[in-house]
Formats: C-alpha cells, structure tokens, sequence
C-alpha cells in the first residue's frame, strides 16, 4: 500500500513538472530608461514573445548609475538596446565598443532638431 501512495505521488511530481514548463521569449529588448522603456513597448504593444528590460528604474538617479556585471551581461546578450544618449548616458559608449551597431539604437540620433539647454547662472 505504501508503495503504491509512493508510486501515485511521485507520478504527480512528474506530472506536474511537465504543466509548470515556461515559455522563454524569443526577442530580448534591453533599455536604459523609462522613456525608452515606454517608447519600445507601446511600438511591440505588450508582444508576450518579446522581453523588455528597463536597467535604471524610476527614481534612480540616471547620471551616476554604473551597471552591474548581470546588466553588462543582458545587454550584451540582447538583440536590441536602446538608449537615449548624451550625458546621461555616457557609460554606454565604452560598452558598446565591441557590440554590433545594427542592434543599437541610440534615440539623440533619431530626432532631427535638438534644441539645446540654456544654462543660466544660478542653476
């Protein structure tokens, strides 16, 4: 008898095991910020085949960030990375040194007019 509970528990382990696989995204999209995070996925519109990761959350303070060797390893391993650019994101450069151009997108570049900011003194 205790065998055959045995038998029955460990057939609904198995079971069980079987229903739980996850379905891993076959697209991984890495961003910097949450305007680019926002920008990427109202164009994939929620495609659940498609992975967005955001590195700088809301609320960091994005001129300081310094990313991990986990989020070196994500971009690196992605097929597309988007960042806006300039200042903020001077870090990526040296990053994307040994990357290719085709899966970076680097939002500056995409806008035709920029206006630059006025700096007073005082500010």
């Amino acid at each position: 008898m205790l065998k055959k509970i045995s038998l029955f528990i460990l057939s609904l382990l198995l079971m069980t095991g079987c229903t739980t696989e996850t379905k891993k995204k076959s697209f991984n999209i890495v961003v910097t910020n949450f305007p680019c995070y926002d920008f990427v996925r109202a164009i994939t519109k929620n495609d659940q085949d498609i992975s967005i990761k955001m590195l700088i959350k809301p609320g960091m303070d994005s001129h300081s960030y310094e990313p991990s060797p986990q989020d070196m390893v994500a971009i690196k391993e992605s097929n597309l990375f988007f960042y806006v650019g300039g200042e903020s994101d001077e870090w990526v450069d040296s990053l994307l040194a040994d990357m290719d151009s085709k899966r970076i997108v680097k939002m500056l570049d995409l806008v035709s007019h920029l206006q630059h900011e006025e700096h007073v003194e005082g500010m």
